[in-house]
């Protein structure tokens, strides 16, 4: 059987990767990321493994937490429901041209008593040369 991976042609440097946080209640609050330099955010997953009881002043179920890259907020993330929850960068705010961090903010309403883990999906574009490695 051949031995494929010492070709160049699969050993092409990727500028992709993804940073992923460790699970946290649903009240954290504070930086979770430094970004890259040149890197460019193109999604926000959150993973909502157990959901978060807060509700609003009416009784409805009101949790939410704010994920920010370098102070502007680029998802808000719905904790009302377990489940793997997605968004699109598409704000400018998702280039770090000089690096910078990702933040979350939870709710007024947040309970705390809900678990998640978010991830984001990032383009390192100072990695992304073609060079083979």
């Amino acid at each position: 059987m051949a031995d494929y991976r010492l070709e160049a042609k699969n050993n092409q440097k990727k500028g992709i990767f993804a940073a992923t946080s460790k699970e946290y209640p649903t009240n954290i609050d504070g930086t979770l990321f430094n970004m890259a330099v040149g890197g460019v955010v193109t999604k926000i997953v959150a993973v909502v493994t157990t959901a978060d009881s807060g509700q609003d002043a009416n009784g409805n179920a009101d949790a939410k937490m704010d994920v920010a890259i370098n102070g502007t907020t680029v998802a808000t993330i719905d904790l009302t429901s377990t489940g793997i929850k997605q968004y699109e960068v598409t704000d400018l705010a998702g280039y770090t041209e000089t690096g910078g961090t990702l933040t979350v903010t939870p709710g007024a309403d947040n309970n705390g008593d809900g678990t998640l883990r978010i991830m984001c999906e990032i383009i390192d574009a100072d990695a992304t040369t073609g060079a083979y490695l």
